[in-house]
Protein backbone atom coordinates (compact mmCIF):
# COMPACT_ATOMS: atom_id res chain seq x y z
CA UNK A 1 0.00 0.00 0.00
CA UNK A 2 1.66 3.35 -0.99
CA UNK A 3 2.66 5.71 1.52
CA UNK A 4 -0.20 8.33 0.69
CA UNK A 5 -2.62 5.87 0.55
CA UNK A 6 -1.76 4.47 4.17
CA UNK A 7 -1.96 7.87 5.44
CA UNK A 8 -5.48 8.58 4.30
CA UNK A 9 -6.80 5.25 5.63
CA UNK A 10 -5.25 5.96 8.80
CA UNK A 11 -6.69 9.39 9.34
CA UNK A 12 -9.99 8.29 7.97
CA UNK A 13 -10.03 5.97 10.82
CA UNK A 14 -8.85 8.44 13.13
CA UNK A 15 -11.10 11.60 11.97
CA UNK A 16 -14.79 8.96 12.11
CA UNK A 17 -13.23 7.29 15.73
CA UNK A 18 -12.90 10.83 17.02
CA UNK A 19 -16.09 12.32 15.77
CA UNK A 20 -18.02 9.62 16.65
CA UNK A 21 -16.52 9.63 20.28
CA UNK A 22 -17.73 13.49 20.10
CA UNK A 23 -20.70 12.33 18.83
CA UNK A 24 -21.75 10.06 21.53
CA UNK A 25 -20.52 12.04 24.41
CA UNK A 26 -23.06 14.49 23.02
CA UNK A 27 -26.11 11.87 22.51
CA UNK A 28 -25.49 10.67 26.13
CA UNK A 29 -26.01 13.56 27.97
CA UNK A 30 -22.92 13.15 30.49
CA UNK A 31 -21.78 16.68 31.17
CA UNK A 32 -19.28 17.32 33.99
CA UNK A 33 -21.07 20.61 34.58
CA UNK A 34 -24.15 18.53 35.29
CA UNK A 35 -22.33 15.83 37.84
CA UNK A 36 -20.68 18.84 39.55
CA UNK A 37 -24.08 20.40 39.78
CA UNK A 38 -25.52 17.09 41.32
CA UNK A 39 -28.35 17.38 38.54
CA UNK A 40 -30.63 14.67 38.09
CA UNK A 41 -28.03 12.23 40.15
CA UNK A 42 -30.23 9.14 39.37
CA UNK A 43 -31.03 9.83 35.39
CA UNK A 44 -26.67 10.53 35.60
CA UNK A 45 -26.42 7.08 36.70
CA UNK A 46 -28.59 5.47 34.02
CA UNK A 47 -26.76 7.55 31.34
CA UNK A 48 -23.46 5.45 32.41
CA UNK A 49 -25.36 2.61 31.90
CA UNK A 50 -26.84 3.90 28.23
CA UNK A 51 -25.44 2.58 24.90
CA UNK A 52 -24.41 6.12 23.88
CA UNK A 53 -22.34 5.91 26.51
CA UNK A 54 -20.79 3.04 25.68
CA UNK A 55 -20.06 4.00 22.00
CA UNK A 56 -18.37 6.91 23.69
CA UNK A 57 -16.00 4.31 25.56
CA UNK A 58 -15.61 2.53 22.48
CA UNK A 59 -14.37 5.46 19.99
CA UNK A 60 -12.15 6.70 22.54
CA UNK A 61 -10.57 3.13 22.36
CA UNK A 62 -10.81 2.54 18.88
CA UNK A 63 -8.91 6.61 18.73
CA UNK A 64 -6.30 5.36 20.57
CA UNK A 65 -5.64 1.85 19.30
CA UNK A 66 -5.11 4.14 15.70
CA UNK A 67 -2.32 6.21 16.90
CA UNK A 68 -0.90 3.68 18.57
CA UNK A 69 -0.96 1.46 15.37
CA UNK A 70 0.23 4.28 13.77
CA UNK A 71 3.29 4.86 15.85
CA UNK A 72 4.55 0.84 15.94
CA UNK A 73 3.83 0.04 12.73
CA UNK A 74 4.57 2.89 10.88
CA UNK A 75 6.80 5.46 12.93
CA UNK A 76 6.40 8.44 15.15
CA UNK A 77 6.37 11.18 12.21
CA UNK A 78 3.83 8.88 10.47
CA UNK A 79 1.40 8.82 13.43
CA UNK A 80 1.75 12.75 14.02
CA UNK A 81 1.20 13.26 10.73
CA UNK A 82 -1.74 11.01 9.60
CA UNK A 83 -3.38 10.72 13.30
CA UNK A 84 -3.36 14.39 14.56
CA UNK A 85 -4.49 16.39 11.74
CA UNK A 86 -7.32 14.36 10.99
CA UNK A 87 -8.37 13.94 15.16
CA UNK A 88 -8.24 17.82 15.09
CA UNK A 89 -10.77 18.05 12.05
CA UNK A 90 -12.99 16.18 14.06
CA UNK A 91 -12.97 17.93 17.19
CA UNK A 92 -13.78 21.01 14.91
CA UNK A 93 -16.23 19.70 13.43
CA UNK A 94 -17.88 18.22 16.39
CA UNK A 95 -17.67 21.92 18.18
CA UNK A 96 -19.18 23.16 15.12
CA UNK A 97 -21.96 20.70 15.13
CA UNK A 98 -22.39 19.88 19.11
CA UNK A 99 -21.87 23.56 20.74
CA UNK A 100 -18.32 24.76 21.56
CA UNK A 101 -19.07 25.30 25.34
CA UNK A 102 -15.83 25.88 27.54
CA UNK A 103 -15.95 22.41 29.02
CA UNK A 104 -16.22 21.10 25.24
CA UNK A 105 -13.02 23.10 24.39
CA UNK A 106 -11.11 22.39 27.23
CA UNK A 107 -11.64 18.57 26.55
CA UNK A 108 -10.85 19.24 22.43
CA UNK A 109 -7.65 21.02 23.45
CA UNK A 110 -6.45 18.27 25.93
CA UNK A 111 -7.97 15.01 23.87
CA UNK A 112 -5.25 16.12 21.16
CA UNK A 113 -2.64 16.63 23.62
CA UNK A 114 -3.72 13.27 25.09
CA UNK A 115 -3.29 11.68 20.93
CA UNK A 116 0.47 13.82 21.50
CA UNK A 117 1.22 12.42 24.36
CA UNK A 118 -0.25 8.82 23.49
CA UNK A 119 2.12 8.83 20.35
CA UNK A 120 5.28 10.13 21.56
CA UNK A 121 5.06 7.27 24.77
CA UNK A 122 4.64 4.59 22.10
CA UNK A 123 7.33 5.67 20.08
CA UNK A 124 9.55 5.36 23.10
CA UNK A 125 8.16 2.39 24.39
CA UNK A 126 8.76 0.35 20.79
CA UNK A 127 12.32 1.43 21.41
CA UNK A 128 12.79 0.02 24.43
CA UNK A 129 10.90 -2.41 24.52
CA UNK A 130 11.80 -6.23 22.91
CA UNK A 131 9.07 -8.33 23.77
CA UNK A 132 5.41 -7.98 23.52
CA UNK A 133 5.55 -4.44 21.90
CA UNK A 134 1.73 -3.74 21.01
CA UNK A 135 -0.01 -5.05 24.20
CA UNK A 136 2.77 -3.32 26.98
CA UNK A 137 3.54 -0.17 24.90
CA UNK A 138 -0.07 0.79 23.80
CA UNK A 139 -0.86 -0.27 27.15
CA UNK A 140 1.45 2.36 28.63
CA UNK A 141 0.85 4.94 26.06
CA UNK A 142 -3.12 4.93 26.63
CA UNK A 143 -2.53 5.55 30.44
CA UNK A 144 -0.58 8.35 29.73
CA UNK A 145 -3.29 9.59 27.43
CA UNK A 146 -6.09 9.10 29.77
CA UNK A 147 -4.12 10.93 32.48
CA UNK A 148 -3.29 13.77 30.07
CA UNK A 149 -7.42 13.84 29.46
CA UNK A 150 -8.01 13.76 33.09
CA UNK A 151 -5.86 16.76 34.01
CA UNK A 152 -8.33 18.71 31.26
CA UNK A 153 -10.97 17.16 33.40
CA UNK A 154 -10.14 18.07 36.30
CA UNK A 155 -8.78 22.07 35.08
CA UNK A 156 -12.09 22.02 33.22
CA UNK A 157 -14.35 21.25 36.07
CA UNK A 158 -12.36 23.07 38.52
CA UNK A 159 -12.66 26.21 36.50
CA UNK A 160 -15.67 26.16 35.30
CA UNK A 161 -17.30 25.68 39.28
CA UNK A 162 -15.14 28.26 40.53
CA UNK A 163 -16.32 30.53 38.16
CA UNK A 164 -19.80 29.92 39.44
CA UNK A 165 -19.17 28.89 42.81
CA UNK A 166 -22.35 30.58 43.94
CA UNK A 167 -24.54 29.01 41.64
CA UNK A 168 -22.74 25.31 42.17
CA UNK A 169 -23.33 25.83 46.08
CA UNK A 170 -26.84 26.37 45.80
CA UNK A 171 -27.27 23.25 43.68
CA UNK A 172 -25.54 21.58 46.67
CA UNK A 173 -27.30 23.34 49.31
CA UNK A 174 -30.64 22.21 47.46
CA UNK A 175 -29.53 18.30 46.57
CA UNK A 176 -28.18 17.89 50.49
CA UNK A 177 -31.78 19.16 51.37
CA UNK A 178 -33.38 16.73 49.15
CA UNK A 179 -31.85 14.42 50.35
CA UNK A 180 -31.94 14.96 53.98
CA UNK A 181 -36.10 15.02 53.40
CA UNK A 182 -35.91 12.04 51.59
CA UNK A 183 -33.99 10.18 54.40
CA UNK A 184 -37.41 10.36 56.60
CA UNK A 185 -40.77 9.57 55.53
CA UNK A 186 -43.40 12.11 55.45
CA UNK A 187 -45.01 10.48 58.39
CA UNK A 188 -42.06 10.19 60.26
CA UNK A 189 -41.28 14.18 59.71
CA UNK A 190 -45.16 15.06 60.81
CA UNK A 191 -44.58 12.97 64.00
CA UNK A 192 -41.37 14.47 64.60
CA UNK A 193 -43.35 17.84 63.64
CA UNK A 194 -46.17 17.20 65.88
CA UNK A 195 -43.69 16.25 69.05
CA UNK A 196 -41.52 19.02 68.70
CA UNK A 197 -44.09 21.87 68.69
CA UNK A 198 -45.96 19.99 71.71
CA UNK A 199 -42.54 19.79 73.96
CA UNK A 200 -42.39 23.86 72.59
CA UNK A 201 -45.62 24.11 74.11
CA UNK A 202 -45.12 22.06 77.23
CA UNK A 203 -41.68 24.61 77.65
CA UNK A 204 -43.71 27.35 77.33
CA UNK A 205 -46.36 26.61 79.73
CA UNK A 206 -44.01 24.87 82.52
CA UNK A 207 -42.12 28.15 82.26
CA UNK A 208 -45.50 30.23 83.04
CA UNK A 209 -46.97 27.75 85.79
CA UNK A 210 -43.33 27.59 87.69
CA UNK A 211 -42.94 31.76 88.04
CA UNK A 212 -43.93 32.44 91.69
CA UNK A 213 -46.10 34.73 90.23
CA UNK A 214 -48.35 32.05 89.38
CA UNK A 215 -47.96 30.05 92.39
CA UNK A 216 -49.26 33.04 93.87
CA UNK A 217 -52.70 32.88 91.49
CA UNK A 218 -53.02 29.32 92.61
CA UNK A 219 -53.56 30.25 96.22
CA UNK A 220 -56.28 33.27 94.94
CA UNK A 221 -59.99 31.97 95.33
CA UNK A 222 -61.28 34.59 92.94
CA UNK A 223 -63.06 32.57 90.69
CA UNK A 224 -61.74 34.05 87.47
CA UNK A 225 -58.47 33.77 88.93
CA UNK A 226 -59.46 29.94 89.27
CA UNK A 227 -60.92 29.11 86.08
CA UNK A 228 -57.72 31.00 84.42
CA UNK A 229 -55.24 28.79 86.81
CA UNK A 230 -57.27 25.31 86.22
CA UNK A 231 -57.58 26.26 82.44
CA UNK A 232 -53.95 26.51 82.17
CA UNK A 233 -52.89 23.23 84.30
CA UNK A 234 -55.61 21.49 82.23
CA UNK A 235 -54.10 22.55 78.87
CA UNK A 236 -50.57 21.12 80.12
CA UNK A 237 -52.01 17.64 81.25
CA UNK A 238 -54.27 17.86 77.96
CA UNK A 239 -50.95 18.15 75.94
CA UNK A 240 -49.65 14.87 77.16
CA UNK A 241 -52.98 13.35 75.85
CA UNK A 242 -52.16 11.35 72.07
CA UNK A 243 -55.20 13.17 70.69
CA UNK A 244 -53.66 16.28 70.45
CA UNK A 245 -50.73 14.77 69.06
CA UNK A 246 -52.83 13.11 66.15
CA UNK A 247 -54.45 16.40 65.49
CA UNK A 248 -51.01 18.37 64.81
CA UNK A 249 -49.94 15.47 63.26
CA UNK A 250 -53.09 16.04 60.49
CA UNK A 251 -52.18 19.95 59.96
CA UNK A 252 -48.16 18.80 59.60
CA UNK A 253 -49.87 16.77 56.77
CA UNK A 254 -52.36 18.78 55.47
CA UNK A 255 -49.22 21.47 55.08
CA UNK A 256 -46.09 19.11 54.41
CA UNK A 257 -45.17 21.47 51.68
CA UNK A 258 -45.09 24.52 53.46
CA UNK A 259 -43.22 22.52 55.96
CA UNK A 260 -40.22 21.55 53.51
CA UNK A 261 -39.49 25.39 53.68
CA UNK A 262 -38.71 25.00 57.76
CA UNK A 263 -35.34 22.82 56.90
CA UNK A 264 -33.02 25.10 55.70
CA UNK A 265 -29.15 24.26 54.75
CA UNK A 266 -28.26 26.19 57.81
CA UNK A 267 -30.15 24.00 60.08
CA UNK A 268 -28.38 21.21 58.38
CA UNK A 269 -24.91 22.70 58.75
CA UNK A 270 -25.19 23.08 62.47
CA UNK A 271 -26.07 19.20 62.65
CA UNK A 272 -23.15 18.38 60.00
CA UNK A 273 -20.55 21.34 60.36
CA UNK A 274 -18.46 19.69 57.71
CA UNK A 275 -20.73 20.66 55.30
CA UNK A 276 -20.03 23.96 55.06
CA UNK A 277 -16.23 22.84 54.51
CA UNK A 278 -17.55 20.92 51.69
CA UNK A 279 -19.08 24.10 50.51
CA UNK A 280 -16.25 26.38 50.73
CA UNK A 281 -13.81 23.54 48.54
CA UNK A 282 -16.69 22.30 46.03
CA UNK A 283 -14.98 23.22 43.61
CA UNK A 284 -12.14 21.43 44.12
CA UNK A 285 -14.33 18.60 45.62
CA UNK A 286 -16.21 18.39 42.66
CA UNK A 287 -13.21 18.66 40.53
CA UNK A 288 -11.61 15.42 42.38
CA UNK A 289 -14.19 13.10 42.38
CA UNK A 290 -15.61 13.60 38.78
CA UNK A 291 -12.09 13.49 37.27
CA UNK A 292 -11.61 10.11 39.67
CA UNK A 293 -14.40 8.50 38.03
CA UNK A 294 -12.84 9.08 34.60
CA UNK A 295 -9.38 7.90 36.14
CA UNK A 296 -11.44 4.78 36.50
CA UNK A 297 -13.27 4.44 33.39
CA UNK A 298 -10.68 5.34 31.55
CA UNK A 299 -8.12 2.38 33.26
CA UNK A 300 -10.39 -0.32 33.56
CA UNK A 301 -11.98 0.12 30.24
CA UNK A 302 -10.80 2.49 27.82
CA UNK A 303 -7.05 1.18 28.20
CA UNK A 304 -7.94 -2.77 28.09
CA UNK A 305 -10.02 -1.92 24.96
CA UNK A 306 -7.29 0.73 23.04
CA UNK A 307 -4.68 -2.57 23.63
CA UNK A 308 -7.08 -5.11 22.61
CA UNK A 309 -7.93 -3.31 19.59
CA UNK A 310 -4.13 -2.64 19.41
CA UNK A 311 -3.42 -6.05 19.30
CA UNK A 312 -6.09 -7.16 16.38
CA UNK A 313 -4.94 -4.55 14.12
CA UNK A 314 -1.52 -5.65 14.40
CA UNK A 315 -2.46 -9.40 14.02
CA UNK A 316 -4.64 -8.22 11.09
CA UNK A 317 -1.61 -6.05 9.44
CA UNK A 318 1.51 -8.36 9.99
CA UNK A 319 3.50 -9.58 12.48
CA UNK A 320 5.63 -6.64 12.32
CA UNK A 321 5.53 -4.11 15.14
CA UNK A 322 3.64 -6.76 17.83
CA UNK A 323 6.56 -8.13 19.26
Amino acid sequence: MEEKAQTLVYSAIAFLSVLAASFFLNASGIQAVKLAGLEGISSSLKQFLSLEFAGLLVSVAIAFAIANTACLRKSRNFAFKAVLPASAVALIVSLLAFGAGTEKIFLSVFFITALAMLIETASLRKQELKKFITFRASANASQKAVLIIAIGLFASTAFIVFSNQQEFTSKFEKAVIDIALKQASTGDLADSSAGLLIQTQKQSLQSVIQTPQFQKLEEKEDADVQAFVQLMLGLDSRLDSPEVKESLKAQVLENFENNKQLLTFDLVKKQVPMLQTVEDFYWLIAAITITSLFLFLGNVIITPLAVLFSILAALALGKKGTG
